[in-house]
């Protein structure tokens, strides 16, 4: 009975530690980037950036189709990444029609801040 409770005990220290570890990220978040985009500015930039890391290269179609956002807004949303500096597209090598999205080292300094208020 009594590791039972020492287990609880440390779970829940691990749980505690977590949730604010989460409330500060989510502070920073708030802070840094939901005050320049909104939350599916956020969202585009984690898939791009999670293809980007894999060195996959992810194109406006492909993101579109990911996504439940309506083109409409994806579209407005990719602008504001890209005047923010932290998108640019590239035209696709391989079919010119094609726009390809790749995160800037601007924004990766800021992935690199954010992921400081994880650990």
């Amino acid at each position: 009975m009594h590791r039972g409770r020492e287990y609880m005990k440390d779970h829940n220290d691990e749980l505690l530690s977590f949730a604010h570890k989460m409330l500060k990220a989510k502070n920073w978040e708030q802070s840094n980037l939901l005050q320049k985009t909104n939350e599916i500015g956020v969202n585009l930039l984690l898939i791009v950036v999670i293809e980007n890391l894999k060195g996959c290269e992810i194109n406006l179609k492909t993101l579109c189709q990911s996504v439940t956002y309506s083109q409409r807004s994806i579209a407005y949303t990719i602008k504001d990444l890209i005047a923010l500096g932290w998108i640019n597209l590239i035209q696709d090598a391989s079919d010119k029609r094609r726009q390809l999205i790749r995160t800037t080292p601007a924004f990766f300094s800021l992935l690199t801040q954010y992921k400081s208020h994880l650990e």
